[in-house]
């Protein structure tokens, strides 16, 4: 337990990480201590308990004078992040106690209930002008999608999806909220392939995560390898308007929108079709509205790391 005076204590060292009465400059980081606050009376907030702490990481820039986070707004196009830019630097008091505070091994999955697409849910969810999923749950249909890994699109008639039983306002999410290796590191990448989920980490604090679809299994007629290449590297390149030079074979032309590239001979983060299991020939594929976030935010140079499980 973490006692009150030392959650105070790192309240007030963090809101010193960007001086409000001050001028930020722009890409100066900030921290937002609301909840880290909130959680000093633990009994105050049911997401103090279990002994997990998040402090989520913005950056500074000037808006009429006043600091306000910085919009996640694509960039025009891969020229504004050239490799010379520098990154962001954690301020020393980003982390002063995410091993004592921060639950960063692996979360238990929520209980969930099975169901089967049918004909008449998608024909009803077409006349109210909304997909399957929005019809069957409304506002919890971004935790059903997120929970299968699953574009609605791709919901078709027959379709068994599992239903997460989640707190209202709660958003899915399988990795841990602290993560050790993106300590320090002002932005890091986490791509977790046993998940199917990719993690925003900002000085060593989940930021944002989303679902996606990996490399498949199974190998292609010629033997080729289709899964993801685990290990460490680095954002390479971003490209709004990626097209694969390879797939469809022979010619290639599939397109890869919002690609952020992290590693040699193709490999991408990008926008595709989510249909709730490893499909694609080794890249990471994420639904078009998430891939777009996670281009705006990445950074050249950034890290990345690719494991089978972060556990």
């Amino acid at each position: 337990m973490i006692k009150r005076s030392l959650l105070v204590g790192w309240c007030c060292l963090a809101f010193a990480a960007c001086d409000r009465d001050a001028a930020p400059v722009a890409g100066d980081l900030i921290l937002d201590t609301g909840l880290v606050c909130a959680c000093a009376d633990r009994s105050a907030s049911p997401v103090c308990q279990g002994e997990l702490l998040l402090a989520t990481v913005g950056q500074c820039q000037t808006v009429a004078g006043t600091t306000a986070a910085a919009a996640a707004v694509p960039a025009a196009d891969a020229a504004s992040d050239a490799a010379t830019d520098e990154p962001p630097v954690c301020p020393p008091e980003a982390d002063p106690c995410f091993e004592q505070c921060c639950y960063a091994g692996p979360k238990p999955e929520p209980e969930s209930t099975d169901y089967v697409i049918t004909r008449e849910d998608r024909a009803a969810a077409q006349a109210a002008g909304k997909n399957v999923l929005e019809h069957l749950y409304g506002a919890a249909a971004a935790n059903v999608s997120r929970f299968n890994r699953l574009d609605p699109r791709f919901a078709y008639a027959g379709k068994k999806i599992r239903v997460p039983i989640i707190p209202e306002g709660e958003v899915y999410t399988p990795l841990p909220w602290g993560y050790g290796p993106a300590t320090g590191k002002a932005k890091f990448i986490l791509v977790d392939l046993k998940r199917q989920f990719v993690g925003l980490y900002e000085c060593g604090y989940l930021k944002a995560s989303f679902p996606i679809s990996s490399g498949r299994s199974s190998r292609g007629p010629n033997g080729e390898n289709y899964k993801t290449p685990t290990g460490n590297t680095k954002v390479r390149a971003k490209h709004i308007d990626a097209v694969s030079s390879k797939y469809p074979e022979p010619d290639g032309g599939a397109p890869m929108p919002y690609a952020v590239g992290f590693r040699g001979n193709g490999y991408f983060m990008h926008g595709g079709d989510l249909v709730g299991y490893p499909a694609s020939h080794g890249c990471v594929r994420l639904l078009l509205e998430d891939a777009k976030q996670v281009y705006a935010w990445a950074k050249i140079g950034i890290p990345v790391s690719v494991v089978s499980s972060f556990d």
